[in-house]
């Protein structure tokens, strides 16, 4: 027998330890919080854009144990737990309409809600009035994203009519989404990697949902690698975690020994669209934070 290589991983071991302690904090606090019946368990992924290094990565469930609710790792969840992703996917649903010129750089739509023939009527969270392409980022418009998506679709909408839309929009949507990573493998250097769940229907309203997070379904990884695409203005890395390989040091020391491997950056992608769209989103997203 020897001693085996050493290996350094890209965590960031105080900010790991920081992230485990406020998100074991913050599940809770959300759990004591109203309308949280079905929510028990978060995630946090802190990554580098620019190479795909991850610095932390934690996820903490909540358990009812003996009457007393207890915290407990869930960490795993972050690379094999599909979820609903919800409005962070607009950045992209707002490429597809650039991409494919449903709408332009400032283009205004009313905010108001749509109905569909026998489907309940669909809406923001409020009512936003005559928006432009930035303020429906900066305020999550769900209408915003249906007229680009009906328009895509090739669809006229009129209220509480039938509306009917080209399929092919789906593969519209899809394919830009898997080039942020969504709904494809990361590649992340795990043995496991689960890939979410795509919908099989092609009605209209599931297009709709599809446009706003509402359908299809990612890993936490998957909308890490989505977001620091964005970041990093279009450029799609892989995300990992071992960063070296040494070989143990003479006379078992303890110190590094001789190099024997070395991470570097993978690009596994560049968005298709102009730089001018990419930086509209990521003006729109900062916007979210800013004001």
């Amino acid at each position: 027998g020897k001693r085996g290589n050493d290996i350094v991983l890209t965590i960031d071991i105080n900010l790991q330890k920081y992230v485990e302690e406020m998100l074991a904090q913050e599940v809770l606090n959300a759990k004591s919080e109203p309308n949280t019946e079905y929510y028990n368990r978060s995630f946090v992924v802190v990554s580098d854009p620019n190479n795909g290094e991850i610095l932390a990565m934690a996820g903490k469930q909540v358990q009812e144990i003996d009457g007393v609710l207890k915290v407990v790792d869930y960490t795993p969840g972050i690379v094999t737990l599909p979820v609903t992703p919800g409005s962070v996917v607009k950045g992209a649903s707002m490429l597809v309409g650039y991409k494919y010129g449903a709408i332009d750089i400032g283009e205004y739509q009313v905010d108001e809600c749509i109905k569909i023939k026998d489907t309940p009527e669909k809406c923001s969270w409020q009512t936003m009035g005559y928006i432009d392409d930035i303020y429906a980022l900066e305020y999550s418009s769900n209408v915003y994203q249906y007229k680009i998506a009906i328009e895509i679709g090739g669809g006229n909408y009129q209220y509480n009519q039938a509306l009917s839309l080209d399929e092919s929009a789906f593969d519209k949507y899809r394919d830009m989404y898997a080039q942020f990573g969504l709904g494809i493998k990361t590649g992340i250097d795990l043995p496991v990697e689960s890939l979410g769940y795509m919908g099989k229907s092609k009605l209209p309203g599931h297009l709709l949902d599809f446009a706003i997070g509402q359908y299809d379904t990612y890993t936490p990884i998957q909308l890490s690698q989505y977001i620091n695409t964005i970041a990093s203005g279009g450029n799609r890395y892989k995300p990992y975690l071992l960063k070296e390989v040494y070989a143990p040091s003479e006379n078992n020391e303890e110190k590094l020994g001789a190099l024997v491997y070395k991470s570097e950056k993978e690009l596994l992608g560049t968005v298709d669209v102009e730089k001018k769209y990419m930086d509209r989103v990521r003006y729109g997203f900062s916007r979210v934070i800013s004001n």
